[in-house]
């Protein structure tokens, strides 16, 4: 099925190929978001699997540039529960980082 704009507001449809992640029903046009495999959330609460990455790729980047200041300036390693502190403080500041963003 072909869908074009005639008029802002305004779709007509012709019958030729279809679009990917539509499928008529009763002459009408739903998207088919499990057929599609995109546009789905993935993962937790609602969110896309890029949105995701983009976020765990963002706390790791903190993650290493505090843990790179930490040895700079105790020229030691962290111990595992100074670790696990400063995961959960990359978590909760890249949290506040997203929510206080214009656009996401």
């Amino acid at each position: 099925m072909i869908v074009q704009a005639d008029m802002p507001g305004r779709v007509s449809s012709q019958s030729g190929a279809q679009l990917p992640g539509v499928s008529p029903q009763n002459g009408n046009v739903v998207p088919n978001i499990v057929a599609a495999g995109s546009g789905a959330p993935h993962g937790g609460f609602g969110m896309d699997a890029d949105l995701l990455r983009a976020r765990n790729y963002m706390q790791e980047k903190i993650f290493l540039l505090l843990a790179q200041r930490h040895h700079q300036r105790y020229h030691q390693r962290m111990n595992d529960s100074q670790r696990q502190k400063l995961k959960d403080i990359v978590k909760r500041l890249e949290e506040g980082l997203f929510k206080t963003a214009p656009s996401k």
